[in-house]
């Protein structure tokens, strides 16, 4: 499956199940709950904002890097690569209820 494709699925299923709205974060297509972003796709990368223990995790996958938008890590979040595309979805879970309960 493409990039795009596979995201576009993630989407659907994350509207379709939790109500996730879709938005734009610098100008990229994304996911948000309650207002806030937690996901975006970056060219063919994935890009989530997680915990710090999930973090910590995630940048021992090979690809895997701080998103660095003008050269400045974003604090939380983490760009996966495509090559890891079947685990979006769950790490999509894991951002998306990060930030959830950010926002309790």
């Amino acid at each position: 499956m493409q990039t795009i494709e596979q995201f576009e699925q993630i989407g659907k299923e994350l509207v379709d199940i939790f109500g996730v709205a879709k938005g734009s974060m610098f100008g990229h297509k994304g996911f948000k709950i309650r207002g806030k972003f937690f996901a975006f796709l970056n060219g063919d990368n994935f890009v989530v904002k997680l915990n710090q223990e999930e973090y910590e995790k995630a940048l021992s996958i090979v690809g895997a890097h701080p998103f660095s938008p003008m050269g400045k890590p974003m604090k939380e979040w983490i760009e996966l690569p495509n090559s890891i595309s079947n685990e979006w979805f769950n790490y999509s879970i894991k951002a998306k209820n990060y930030v959830e309960s950010l926002s309790k």
